[in-house]
């Protein structure tokens, strides 16, 4: 799987949600060049991503302690984007 597998459904500042593969998932813009990484969400949490989008600090905090699907960070000198 590759970032490119990931469809956009809903967007918010600095992030957005959506399908990576089968997996909900929340992408979240990082560093300096805003690249971005990949968390695994519930169905819930995509479904009322549009309430919590604007004020989401506790629930991005509780969400990036999970294993990432996917970093863009990760193998981007040689462009093997796979994970």
């Amino acid at each position: 799987m590759n970032r490119w597998n990931y469809k956009r459904l809903k967007e918010g500042p600095y992030s957005s949600a959506g399908i990576f593969g089968e997996q909900y998932a929340f992408e979240i813009l990082t560093g300096i060049c805003d690249v971005p990484e990949y968390y695994p969400i519930t169905k819930e949490e995509f479904d009322t991503y549009d309430e919590w989008k604007e004020n989401y600090d506790k629930v991005v905090s509780e969400i990036k302690n999970r294993k990432l699907i996917y970093s863009s960070y990760r193998d981007w000198s040689d462009n093997n984007h796979d994970v």
